[in-house]
């Protein structure tokens, strides 16, 4: 698994998009150390190569859930923004369904969580 990592320093905004097509844990954990070397306020979780996540039933310690709360939380802690962006239909039926929406921010595409982020406090 690789994450890009595109910096928008005067914005402090930063974009991670994992290039696999399967959200593991350990594609969320990669996510979770790009954050802690960046210092931007807002981090933007691009998932337009994502699509599908692993199943919690069959592979529960690869599940993705728990790690992007995880993260979520800990980026709330230090007041900080989680925004994920590019959800595939599979991916935002999943997250419907179980209303992890409710609890992550979620835009429809990168642009829009750009111009979400900017300005947007915690």
């Amino acid at each position: 698994m690789a994450v890009t990592r595109e910096e928008y320093t005067e914005e402090s905004i930063i974009v991670l998009t994992p290039t696999d097509e399967l959200l593991t844990a350990d594609a969320v954990q990669e996510v979770f150390a790009c954050t802690d070397s960046a210092a931007a306020r807002q981090v933007v979780i691009d998932l337009k190569n994502v699509r599908s996540l692993v199943s919690g039933s069959l592979y529960p310690h690869a599940e993705p859930f728990k790690p992007l709360l995880m993260l979520n939380q800990k980026l709330q802690n230090e007041k900080r923004q989680m925004i994920l962006c590019n959800l595939s239909s599979e991916i935002a039926e999943v997250f419907r369904i179980t209303r992890i929406d409710q609890i992550l921010q979620v835009q429809p595409d990168l642009r829009k969580a750009l111009s979400n982020s900017s300005g947007v406090s915690s």
